[in-house]
């Protein structure tokens, strides 16, 4: 309000400053719908930079805080036309100075708020890291006071404390925003279990982050996407390669089956065919494909870390030995050593690397996954019928065998 104030008396002593014996040319007077409309947008910005400097609505960046005052400022020059420094007539050092000083003290009083009510902590922000190992807080203080301080935190699920920690910490950073300090938090020191289920009739089992200092309370809600990474559900699809290849096919007809691409998810059950992908995972994959009664092929044991998949490759056999699942989605793909051709750069096994005949008949895919630090195995069948009819092999699922 007292900036308001300051400007619009500026407006209506225009006059009295013209008159005045301040060696400043004579000016025209401003239209007053002008000085209305640089009014309205300058405190329309003025506010935007009052709510980022304390946080609120929208968070604190210093670059578009300084573009924001120097934006606002423009407006007012140009709105109430205060001209060219050194151009004579078209400048009024009186109203240039008048308005640059009210201006100067509204954008300086988030600063002394800061400075009178400093000393009070603030929780500013919670960080979540990117390899999924910690939750970091910002706490603020500025001002006077003591900068050490310890914070008493726990965690809740279910009602029930799971983790309580005193951590000692300093106010020992600072930025274009004040003093600060950042406490980070261990993930597994309190993670027991997915805070997504998957379940529609309980969707959400979340944590609870409770913060001490002093007199200072806060509660958070954790992030339930980044605390959910137990593998509940998985899944597999075998797709058989056919080739009208005479080389290939040699008696069986005019096309035949040359190999198979084997497929697999891994990730959070939600109810649907494919699991939703869980990027902070860790979990082992084996899979099977089984001809009858025999091993077709005995996939190697895949590790999968945070999205960073290994496995042995067998010099070629299995593909690359390394590849990166569960970033954008659940699928995981057991490579081969051949290329088809019609799958947009999918690898295949052939037939001749398999331990099994590779005859006609009956095949079931059997993929297991067994998340880390448990023992629950999450596992997935399906099941296939090789046959030839009319000269073609044919390559399809079925629901049992």
């Amino acid at each position: 309000m007292s900036k308001q104030g300051l400007l619009e008396k500026i407006s209506e002593q225009q006059s009295d400053f013209l008159d005045a014996e301040i060696n400043d040319p004579p000016r025209e007077k401003i239209d007053a719908s002008r000085i209305a409309a640089t009014l309205v947008i300058t405190t329309l910005s003025l506010v935007v930079y009052f709510a980022m400097q304390f946080g609120i609505f929208f968070d604190y960046d210093l670059k578009v805080s300084v573009a924001i005052l120097l934006g606002s400022f423009a407006i007012l020059w140009l709105g109430f036309d205060l001209g060219v420094p050194g151009s004579g007539a078209n400048f009024s050092k009186v109203t240039a100075s008048l308005v640059t000083a009210s201006f100067l003290l509204v954008s300086i009083l988030p600063v002394v708020f800061i400075a009178i009510l400093g000393g009070e902590l603030s929780l500013d922000l919670l960080g979540y890291e990117e390899d999924g190992e910690e939750i970091t807080l910002t706490l603020r203080k500025n001002g006077i006071g003591s900068d050490s301080f310890d914070a008493n935190l726990s965690i809740e699920r279910q009602g029930s404390i799971i983790w309580s920690n005193s951590i000692p910490f300093k106010i020992d950073k600072s930025d274009g925003r004040g003093d600060y300090a950042i406490i980070s938090v261990e993930v597994d020191d309190f993670y027991e279990g997915n805070a997504f289920t998957g379940n529609s009739q309980q969707p959400e089992i979340p944590y609870t982050l409770s913060i001490r200092v002093d007199d200072f309370n806060w509660e958070r809600t954790l992030d339930s996407s980044f605390l959910t990474r137990n593998v509940t559900g998985s899944g597999g699809y075998v797709n058989g390669v056919i080739t009208d290849d005479s080389d290939a096919c040699q008696d069986k007809g005019e096309n035949c089956l040359v190999g198979v691409t084997l497929m697999g998810w891994a990730g959070l059950d939600s109810g649907s065919t494919i699991p939703t992908n869980l990027q902070f995972s860790s979990y082992t994959v084996n899979a099977v494909l089984m001809e009858e009664g025999d091993v077709a092929i005995s996939y190697p044991t895949i590790t999968v870390e945070k999205t960073m998949a290994s496995w042995s490759s067998s010099g070629g056999r299995f593909g690359s030995g390394s590849a990166t699942f569960g970033e954008i989605n659940s699928e995981i793909r057991f490579e081969g050593s051949k290329i088809d051709p019609d799958s947009g750069g999918l690898t295949y096994i052939p037939l001749d690397h398999f331990d099994s005949a590779g005859d006609y008949g009956c095949y079931t895919f059997t993929v297991e996954v067994s998340p880390s630090g448990s023992e629950d195995v999450v596992s997935s069948t399906t099941y296939y019928d090789y046959s030839n009819s009319n000269s073609q092999d044919l390559w399809k699922q079925e629901s049992s065998c």
